[in-house]
């Protein structure tokens, strides 16, 4: 299991929950046995959120074999959701952050008029539920292992 390497935030992932149904996660839990890549991003089929899930999609397997969980959260409709997952073969969890609670206990957001929007931004988080990497826009995937073994 890869070992985390402390940011200059170095703080407690929030004890917060996402998701609808029977798709609800605890984030803190997510990460107890396993650390968690969560990739905020902006609006489905938003330019900065294909280019960023399509570079996690495709480096996924090695995600995956360094022994970390992926967890998208973005915000959209259920619907656009659905078919921005099936149309770009994303391989993990798309969770729906419509009210951006999550957004803003991670404090990726931004004002833009009236408007609050999803930064892209990518957070490691060990299984002492630590916070060990954080990058606002495309980290690379060398970037995400090396800092975090």
């Amino acid at each position: 299991m890869p070992k985390a390497m402390p940011t200059n935030e170095n703080r407690l992932c929030p004890n917060i929950s996402i998701g609808s149904g029977n798709e609800r996660i605890s984030l803190y839990e997510a990460c107890e046995s396993t650390p968690l890549i969560l990739i905020f991003y902006p609006g489905d089929f938003s330019p900065q959120a294909i280019t960023l899930l399509k570079r996690f999609a495709s480096e996924y397997e090695k995600y995956k074999q360094a022994g970390f969980r992926l967890i998208a959260i973005g915000n959209g409709s259920e619907s656009t959701r659905t078919a921005f997952i099936k149309k770009y073969t994303i391989p993990f969890p798309c969770l729906h952050d419509s009210r951006k609670t999550v957004a803003k206990s991670f404090h990726v957001t931004t004002k833009v008029g009236n408007k609050t929007l999803i930064e892209p931004h990518v957070f490691v988080i060990d299984t002492a539920q630590k916070i060990c990497f954080k990058k606002r826009g495309f980290p690379k995937c060398a970037e995400i292992l090396k800092l975090c073994r």
